[in-house]
């Protein structure tokens, strides 16, 4: 018989920035300490006028998770990332380039908090 530790609380938080609205830089996510970050996406809803680009980022550092999302057409853009935090974190999406007045964006962070159970087949 097998056996494996496995991760079954998935946790997905989200944030709307209107650009109209809201200022630059703007907290999108709370990720808890010993969390899995496993995926990031942005969904540009309404693109943002003029050239615009977005960074992800936390812990000071403005764009260490994703650096120059075009937010200037619409779609959605998915990063890959592995992050560990060892400290509750605050992620934040920053305006990289241009001054857009207009635009709407969706930031998701999928994660799982630090719980495991054991699993046999």
């Amino acid at each position: 018989m097998a056996s494996q530790q496995v991760h079954f609380i998935h946790h997905l938080a989200t944030a709307k920035v209107d650009l109209s609205l809201d200022q630059s830089p703007k907290e999108v996510a709370i990720i808890p300490k010993d969390s899995e970050v496993t995926y990031l996406s942005v969904e540009v809803i309404t693109p943002a006028n003029g050239t615009a680009k977005l960074d992800l980022g936390y812990g000071g550092d403005k764009e260490n998770l994703a650096n120059d999302i075009d937010i200037t057409t619409a779609g959605v853009k998915t990063a890959n990332i592995a992050l560990t935090p060892n400290k509750n974190e605050i992620i934040t999406a920053s305006i990289a380039s241009g001054k857009p007045t207009q635009g709407v964006y969706k930031v998701r962070v999928g994660y799982f908090v630090a719980s495991q159970r054991p699993f046999e087949i």
